[in-house]
């Protein structure tokens, strides 16, 4: 098993509708949440960002650490949006998709000529969960399911349930359009590790709404409207 004092992660709530617009981020504290097996689970409250609708999540390795070779950065054992907040019902939550619209950005090999963590006929990719042209095998790599499963030390044919990002990589998950706003939610993620810390941000962008001025116009062009109608019936 792999072992990494500190990692680091920015997750980035990436816009989704057309009438939405790009403002400044705002950071969310992602908080530890449980040890489950092997895998430690952190926790983003998204309750408090504001309304609007996403539909992508962007999590990038911005530390290296750990393992080498496929296994070189963030190993994402799977990532969800949940509405209570209790990773145990699962009735809640949203996972991403698994097709081509959920992707990662590669980052960089560690020790790629030296390391005892190579590809192989099972897993060809460059980092462990991807195939050769760098999409995800979701079969290995189940994004919505938390069942990560390595012996120690790992090696690459007897793990499974999880994706490497690569240091400095981008897990780019792509869900259902989500309405923010509406009463409590919820951000998982589960790095494989159970001995690992994750310290992260996430980051929602403002969404647009209508500013004051145009609501008061809005209101005035009702009323006067409403004003006409009256007067031409009398």
């Amino acid at each position: 098993m792999k072992r990494r004092s500190t990692l680091c992660g920015l997750i980035v709530v990436v816009l989704a509708a057309p009438s939405a617009v790009l403002a400044n981020p705002a950071p969310v504290s992602m908080n530890f949440y449980a040890d489950i097996g092997l895998t430690r689970v952190w926790r983003g409250d998204l309750s408090t960002l504001g309304s609007g609708t996403f539909d992508s999540v962007a999590l990038t390795d911005v530390v290296g650490g750990g393992g080498d070779g496929l296994f070189s950065g963030f190993d994402l054992d799977f990532i969800v949006i949940d509405l209570d907040g209790n990773l145990n019902t699962t009735v809640d939550q949203i996972a991403p998709f698994e097709n081509a619209s959920t992707f990662v950005q590669s980052g960089s090999v560690r020790n790629p000529a030296t390391s005892p963590h190579q590809p192989t006929a099972l897993h060809p990719g460059k980092l462990f969960g991807l195939n050769v042209d760098g999409s995800i095998d979701f079969t290995t790599a189940s994004m919505g399911n938390l069942d990560s499963y390595f012996k120690s030390p790992p090696t690459v044919d007897t793990s499974k349930g999880w994706v490497t990002l690569g240091d400095g990589g981008v897990l780019k998950a792509k869900f259902p359009t989500v309405i923010l706003g509406g009463g409590p939610m919820y951000l998982f993620v589960g790095d494989v590790g159970a001995n690992e810390s994750l310290q992260a941000e996430l980051e929602i962008p403002d969404f647009h709404v209508p500013a004051p001025g145009a609501a008061l116009l809005g209101a005035i062009g009702a009323g006067l409207v409403g004003l006409l109608r009256r007067r031409s019936l009398l």
